[in-house]
């Protein structure tokens, strides 16, 4: 049976009394490692804002930084790209799969004590894979597994299993 055009927007809009919701993200793609010697650390924010239960738009900013002895590499990535929702239920996308291709800038530089070794920005392709766990109103538990790739370089599969997600 094949739905109509009204009954398929129906089911995708809002209802009225439903004022449109953001959604913000924060978390970490990686071990946060503090040692003798070595540090590394990577964290992330995004923002959605959701135009219906399918589709939301936003970007997300993510830091990362690694120094070991007397080198250092810092990045500063910057994201934007729709997200897909799939089979969210009466929950909505607060407990749904999802899919965000991404496209957006890297900007890293590489220090050996105070002396910049280098320092560029790349043109970034992204795609995340995940699913939010609903755990109230306004919260989700959000992991997801992701796939980056800066012009120059091989992309970099990436798992973020702590993300969590805040609706307002």
């Amino acid at each position: 049976m094949i739905a109509s055009t009204a009954q398929v927007a129906a089911a995708n809009s809002r209802r009225v009394d439903e004022a449109p919701r953001w959604e913000l993200l924060a978390g970490t793609d990686g071990l946060a490692v503090f040692a003798e010697g070595s540090q590394q650390f990577n964290l992330f924010g995004r923002a959605r804002y959701e135009l219906n239960q399918l589709l939301q738009l936003g970007g997300s900013v993510a830091y990362h930084f690694q120094s070991v002895d007397v080198v250092s590499d810092t990045g500063l990535q910057v994201l934007m790209g729709p997200t897909f929702n799939f089979a969210g239920g009466e929950a909505g996308s607060a407990d749904a799969f999802f899919a965000t291709p991404q496209a957006g800038l890297t900007a890293g530089r590489t220090v050996f004590g105070q002396v910049v070794q280098g320092a560029n920005t790349q043109a970034t392709l992204g795609l995340e894979l995940g699913k939010r766990f609903r755990l109230s109103r306004s919260l989700s538990y959000s992991p997801s597994i992701g796939l980056v790739k800066e012009w120059d370089f091989g992309p970099k599969f990436l798992v973020q299993p702590l993300s969590v997600s805040f609706f307002m």
